[in-house]
């Protein structure tokens, strides 16, 4: 069996994170959970896609990251939104069924 990727591993750190910033907690772990999801984040940005698969796990936490901050009267805001949207499906079709 295959060692998951490091993009596979940070898409599950910020997988975790994101759940966990969404239990109310008080302002000093609200903040430690923000600042760890930010710092996954980023380094889930600077890892390298060696399968589609990590592509799609990419681009599934740009889409949720697009989709909480969406205001779909804003025009571009939208149409990014939906391109990776969009992107993301046809990686999932040409094979790339995403994160384990």
């Amino acid at each position: 069996m295959r060692a998951a990727s490091l993009a596979s591993q940070l898409y599950a750190e910020v997988t975790a994170l994101s759940r966990a910033a969404r239990i109310p907690a008080s302002d000093r772990v609200k903040n430690r959970q923000i600042d760890e999801l930010a710092e996954a984040t980023l380094l889930l940005a600077s890892a390298p896609a060696l399968t589609i698969a990590d592509v799609v796990a990419k681009l599934t936490v740009l889409c949720s990251r697009l989709r909480e901050d969406l205001h779909p009267e804003i025009r571009g805001e939208l149409l990014s939104y939906l391109l990776a949207e969009s992107v993301r499906e046809d990686l999932r079709l040409l094979g790339g069924d995403g994160p384990r």
